[in-house]
């Protein structure tokens, strides 16, 4: 799970992101392309002080493994954690959207 320090006088929005990254399934693939690219539009987008003035765009993220109980945990230790998420980036695997995105529905998590 990776965590990025803001800036201690902005705001933080914290996403969530669910990535499939081991080598061990297909879809790993398509995790390890898409969440570079992710880091990559945050750092834009908190470079960019006019898109979000005052906030810093933030990701936590998990490699799901394509596995739904490893996105679940993930999901509920974030909700756990008091972190308020905004949004839920993710999944490759149909696998783990699906139930993700049912799930989240019932926290008010868009998805």
């Amino acid at each position: 799970m990776m965590c990025s320090k803001p800036e201690s006088n902005k705001g933080r929005v914290v996403i969530a992101g669910l990535f499939p990254i081991s080598e061990s399934v297909p879809e790993g693939l398509i995790g390890r392309g898409v969440k570079p690219a992710v880091e990559l539009a945050l750092h834009m987008i908190n470079k960019e002080h006019s898109v979000l003035p005052h906030h810093t765009l933030d990701i936590i993220d998990s490699d799901t493994k394509c596995d739904m109980a490893v996105a679940t945990k993930f999901f509920f230790d974030m909700v756990d954690s008091n972190t308020t998420m905004v949004l839920l980036f993710g999944d490759a695997c149909s696998t783990v959207s699906g139930p993700i995105a049912e799930i989240s529905k019932e926290w008010n998590v868009s998805l």
